[in-house]
């Protein structure tokens, strides 16, 4: 007869004779032992992986990916909205570029692996030189009286302008950029946050229905 117990649900240690603590509970520990782990905190490989799958079961690289792009691109439009407006360059917007990116993509992506975090990095990379493309443009545009469209319709000007106004400190930018593209991109689990998924995921357990909201 089939079990209607959770499979990812852990084990909790037997309880011990009466009077005397459950075994692994850790109420023994050794005087001075402190930051004793919680019992039924802690999952086993097997359990791990069954949620892990069941995440990556749900996750969408093409949906990460659209949502960086489109993140990617409202930021460059940004960066260049308030170059506009101040009428000077501002590099550290690279840093805003580089979470609004990975912000998109785990929205959208939901993911759990390092490809989303890939994507994340390159998207907010080109986040980045796209802003700082369209704010450098946008002020040469307008000290010369033309319109940004014409600046932008040369890709050899684009490219000159980009190298002549190249500084070194918007490497560091950059590098703020892609490293917030890479880290918020994908989402990484404790055990605490599988439990606490692994206890909504009764009606996968009893029925193979959704699995828990992420």
């Amino acid at each position: 007869m089939a079990s209607d117990k959770n499979p990812f649900q852990p084990t909790t240690p037997p309880a011990g004779p009466a009077g005397q603590p459950a075994a692994g509970s850790g109420s023994g520990a050794a005087p001075g032992a402190g930051g004793a782990q919680k019992p039924g905190l802690r999952l086993d490989l097997a359990t791990r992986e069954k949620i892990i799958a069941l995440l990556r079961a749900r996750q969408s690289l093409a949906g990460g990916i659209a949502g960086g792009a489109a993140a990617a691109l409202a930021g460059a439009v940004v960066w260049a909205t308030v170059t506009a407006v101040t009428n000077f360059q501002i590099g550290w917007m690279a840093v805003g570029v580089g979470f609004l990116v990975g912000f998109a993509v785990l929205k959208l992506g939901k993911g759990v692996d390092s490809g989303f975090r890939v994507a994340g990095a390159g998207l907010a990379l080109a986040g980045c030189v796209l802003g700082n493309a369209f704010a450098v443009c946008f002020l040469v545009a307008a000290k010369n009286d033309v319109s940004l469209w014409q600046v932008l319709g040369s890709p050899a000007l684009v490219w000159r302008l980009m190298t002549i106004t190249f500084n070194p400190m918007d490497l560091l930018f950059y590098g703020i950029a892609v490293y917030e593209g890479w880290r918020f991109s994908a989402k990484t689990y404790d055990d605490g946050e599988l439990l606490a998924l692994a206890k909504a995921a009764d009606d996968f357990a009893a029925g193979g229905r959704a699995g828990p909201a992420l």
